[in-house]
């Protein structure tokens, strides 16, 4: 022991991020599949470079040094009506390696539960269809956080702690914490019609709560209540300036 002094926090100053329950990444799930797929590529390329330098094969072909250079030089074979000449190079099927390496990036993305965002069929989609692709991708991040809220939260408990020693109010309970998710929403002639027919059995915080773009339908309310108000202001006042003219 150094030294020892004391804290306000009432409780050990600690926060734990965790990604899961399990406090494992999402990488650990695949690096098997990844290094596969890393040694597919490697291993590729290596049997190309070993294509390029392969050996050349001159089978009945009786030449020594200098016609060997000869050849070289001038980029001629001299063969007779017996002889062959072909490179010596291994016999690898690259359809079989495409095939691996596409079975292996479609495991690491099922996996990962995470899409290929470079597929051109994928991008192509609408906002909707994407929101049904990306459901496995949705479900994982709304797990991670949940745990990034329960750490944010600790945190600011933490720091209430020590705001509380001159405010006896817990702050931390009026902290709203809230995560957006940066996927394309499209609010389209379908939903708008779906949201009209729930006017009058919900309340109107609830309608605004369903609409993508909106992050705050209490406050939005509050904003279309004073456009309205000012609406009709303006309208008492034209319809009051009409009637003085009138008289």
């Amino acid at each position: 022991m150094i030294e020892e002094y004391q804290h306000f926090y009432n409780q050990c100053p600690v926060t734990v991020f965790s990604l899961n329950e399990e406090e494992e990444s999402i990488f650990n799930q695949i690096i098997s599949l990844q290094d596969c797929y890393n040694t597919l590529l490697s291993r590729g390329v290596d049997d190309f470079e070993a294509w390029a330098d392969a050996y050349l094969v001159l089978q009945g072909v009786v030449a020594d040094t200098d016609d060997l250079n000869a050849m070289k030089e001038h980029r001629v074979l001299m063969v007779d009506n017996d002889a062959d000449a072909k490179y010596l190079t291994k016999d690898a099927s690259s359809t079989q390696i495409e095939f691996l390496l596409k079975t292996l990036d479609d495991q690491i993305h099922t996996i990962s539960c995470s899409p290929n965002f470079n597929d051109e069929k994928f991008l192509a989609q609408s906002g909707e269809a994407l929101k049904y692709k990306l459901i496995g991708l949705e479900n994982r991040s709304t797990n991670i956080e949940n745990q990034m809220r329960k750490a944010l939260q600790r945190r600011i408990e933490l720091i209430a702690s020590i705001m509380s020693l001159t405010d006896t109010e817990e702050v931390w309970r009026d902290v709203d914490i809230r995560f957006t998710r940066n996927i394309p929403n499209s609010l389209s002639p379908t939903t708008v019609s779906e949201l009209m027919q729930y006017k009058g059995l919900v309340s109107n915080i609830t309608l605004l709560e369903m609409v993508p773009f909106v992050k705050d339908p209490e406050e939005e309310l509050t904003r279309v209540d004073e456009e309205t108000q000012k609406e009709l202001e303006m309208t008492e006042f034209g319809h009051n300036g009409l009637a003085e003219e009138t008289a």
